[in-house]
């Protein structure tokens, strides 16, 4: 079942659940006067570990200083012995909640309850729960509470609440909706593109790229790839690696290269942070003109755009992934899109009404509180390559660009077009600058897409300099997920 309560009601909920100890966990307690475990270790008895980066409060013996991220949250839980099984998780540190929730249960522990500020947390088989209930809480408010049914079975049945409404399992996260037959295009590729043959579907689940941590970096990037990390960047060793290093989140670099001083990417302000309308209309005669001028070459963009605008573009909202200045969004609102969405590091001021920007935890929240419609297509131009190497002032991840193509997947209309630049077509790292991608890597890439066309298409042949990384093939492909004739949603799963 899922119980609707005020202010989670913690005292209310163990009086009649049952609690398999009287132990407690909270992060973003401030000062520690108005936190939700305060009546449990006054009144009841309860004894436990409250977390908050400031961590100075009027009771010192029990808060501790800690920044809390989905990195360092097991350590600290060693640190402070807390126990595989605990009575209550409390969990307020905005849009961290669910990065750092599926940390603390992934590494096996086990919270009786679990309150936390964001409802969109979702369920996953790997967690050490017999059985998981979510409440999203009143109409007013955004918490969320979620029990495991297990420990109900041991101590006394659940009184309802007045408010209760009955749910099963599958509840607890929003139903697919039906599968549909999609028309895909027949591919046009010459015979090097076509024996790139991408995966049925990603090697994660789609929740694993959902939780993705989107966090901004501390400190410098790193010079040479951590040997922790050495075999993942590689590819098992697969891949060769040259040398390049830009920190282009560093304030000496955004103020020397852009006069954006000492500014963070990742977080902070976008190369271009307000786009007027002005600016959109000036780029779309440019492009109208067929004279866009930029560091690649934009023949191969409008040949994708000739090609597909009619029955792809015109008319439709689209997501650009990654764009410091307008420039791809101004190209779509000319080619006849109707609106298009831009997700980017940098927090950008859209002054367009037909252009909306998001930061990706913007992005993530959105689309998990199904506030972001699916869209029709999908935009990337120089983007991906660099995900999660560093360079922006994001987290270190290997798969970084995987997931974010995986992601995808589910914000994109089933049989909907994504058309992305990346550098090609040979298999290798320059770090910390970009990836390029062939064979090895385009077949992860775009596994759940089927490959439709290649810009330029001679680009297998053409781009076959593993040093030079500023040959972008412009990729065209269509989403199989959700297409009862390509990757069919699996029965029993958790959609986003």
């Amino acid at each position: 079942m899922a119980i609707s309560l005020a202010n989670a009601r913690e005292d209310y909920l163990f009086d009649n659940l049952g609690t398999t100890n009287k132990y407690y966990v909270e992060f973003g307690t401030q000062n520690a006067t108005r936190c939700n475990t305060r009546n449990l270790w006054e009144e009841h008895g309860w004894d436990g570990t409250l977390i908050d980066a400031g961590g100075i409060g009027e009771d010192a013996r029990i808060i501790r200083n800690h920044f809390v991220t989905e990195y360092n949250i097991v350590d600290l839980f060693r640190k402070y012995d807390v126990p595989k099984d605990l009575g209550l998780l409390s969990v307020d540190i905005d849009t961290q909640d669910v990065f750092v929730l599926d940390a603390i249960l992934r590494a096996q522990y086990h919270p009786r309850v679990i309150v936390t500020e964001n409802h969109n947390f979702r369920y996953d088989e790997s967690y050490p729960l017999t059985d998981f209930v979510t409440s999203g809480g009143t109409a007013r408010s955004i918490w969320s509470l979620m029990i495991d049914c297990i420990s109900t079975i041991k101590h006394s049945p659940i009184i309802p609440h007045p408010a209760a409404i009955s749910a099963t399992k599958s509840d607890s996260a929003s139903p697919a909706s039906s599968d549909i037959k999609c028309t895909f295009s027949t591919p046009n590729l010459t015979i090097e593109a076509a024996a790139i043959v991408p995966l049925p579907k990603p090697e994660f689940s789609l929740l694993d790229a959902w939780l993705k941590g989107e966090s901004a970096r501390y400190g410098p990037a790193p010079k040479t790839i951590p040997d922790t990390l050495l075999s993942e960047f590689t590819m098992n060793d697969t891949v060769p690696v040259f040398d390049a290093y830009i920190d282009q989140a560093s304030a000496d670099f955004r103020a020397l290269q852009f006069s954006i001083s000492k500014t963070a990417y990742l977080g902070g302000k976008a190369l271009a942070p307000e786009w007027t309308v002005a600016k959109v209309d000036e780029i779309r005669a440019q492009t109208r003109a067929r004279n866009m001028t930029f560091n690649y070459n934009s023949k191969d963009i409008y040949d994708a755009y000739d090609v597909f605008a009619l029955s792809v573009i015109r008319g439709k909202r689209g997501l650009v992934i990654g764009s410091e200045w307008p420039w791809m969004e101004a190209m779509l609102l000319e080619y006849g899109a109707e609106h298009v969405s831009t997700l980017e590091f940098g927090t950008i001021v859209s002054l367009h009404p037909k252009i909306t920007t998001y930061t990706p935890k913007d992005f993530t929240l959105g689309v998990l509180r199904k506030k972001i419609a699916p869209f029709d297509f999908v935009v990337s131009y120089s983007s991906l390559e660099h995900d999660g190497l560093g360079r922006y002032g994001d987290v270190l991840n290997p798969i970084g660009d995987l997931q974010t193509m995986a992601k995808m997947l589910s914000v994109l209309k089933p049989g909907g077009y994504a058309f992305i630049g990346v550098p090609c077509c040979v298999d290798s790292l320059v770090w910390n600058v970009h990836r390029k991608y062939g064979p090895l890597r385009l077949k992860l890439m775009f596994a759940g897409y089927r490959l439709v066309e290649v810009f330029p298409r001679n680009a297998f042949l053409s781009f076959k300099h593993l040093e030079d990384g500023s040959q972008q093939g412009f990729f065209v492909v269509q989403n199989t997920y959700g297409c009862s004739n390509g990757w069919p949603r699996e029965p029993n799963s958790y959609q986003i």
